[in-house]
């Protein structure tokens, strides 16, 4: 009985929709661009966040110096 069905192509009408349906929806997914911007953006977020943190280690001791020295040299009036 099966294989008339899949000789008389009752099988495949059946199946033909579902792979019409999951096709277009990937091809949808392959055309949409907006998740790959949302994922360049924080790609590029979180590089700048790295360049940040890296600059604030390098200059951490010259800053903290620099600005010890400021500090005891201001004058308190009371």
């Amino acid at each position: 009985m099966f294989h008339t069905r899949l000789r008389q192509g009752l099988v495949f009408h059946f199946w033909e929709p579902v792979m019409n349906t999951f096709l277009s929806a990937v091809q949808q997914f392959v055309k949409d661009e907006d998740g790959i911007t949302a994922i360049e953006y924080g790609l590029i977020a979180a590089l700048m966040a790295t360049a940040i943190t890296a600059g604030f280690l390098l200059i951490k001791t010259n800053l903290l110096s620099v600005l010890t020295e400021i500090s005891s040299n201001l004058v308190l009036t009371p």
